[in-house]
């Protein structure tokens, strides 16, 4: 789980879009959201995607290690 706004808590495996709205807001949708109901979101896309991304990196970090 990755918190994106301070309260809300998202699974990276269940992004499936992030769009950018503004200079520091974008709208997040998840798996099985109607595209009218994302989630607003009071950052940059780029952080949004950057942030997800990191959790993966994590994974194979770990992945690597247990090795």
């Amino acid at each position: 789980m990755i918190e994106l706004v301070e309260g809300h808590w998202f699974n990276p495996d269940q992004i499936v879009a992030v769009k950018a709205t503004g200079e520091n807001k974008c709208v997040l949708w998840t798996v099985g959201q109607a595209a009218t109901e994302g989630h607003d979101i009071p950052y940059a896309a780029e952080e949004v995607v950057d942030a997800i991304e990191s959790c993966y990196s994590e994974e194979e970090e770990d992945d690597q290690n247990e090795e």
